[in-house]
């Protein structure tokens, strides 16, 4: 079961694909900077966030 936080982790992650995917912008970049709940974190970083740790989950 998601705790709270890990629950709004993966919200605040699927919002951010649904508008990355409505720009057309759904090449996978690593290390591109992205702002997750007024956090700076790397794309990788905010995927380890909510447990996916390779590529291929996603």
């Amino acid at each position: 079961m998601l705790s709270t936080l890990d629950k709004k982790a993966v919200e605040s992650f699927l919002k951010l694909c649904k508008k990355e995917v409505e720009r057309k912008n759904v090449l996978f970049i690593k290390n591109r900077k992205i702002n997750l709940n007024g956090r700076i974190l790397t794309a990788r970083q905010a995927l380890a966030e909510i447990g996916i740790f390779k590529e291929k989950e996603i």
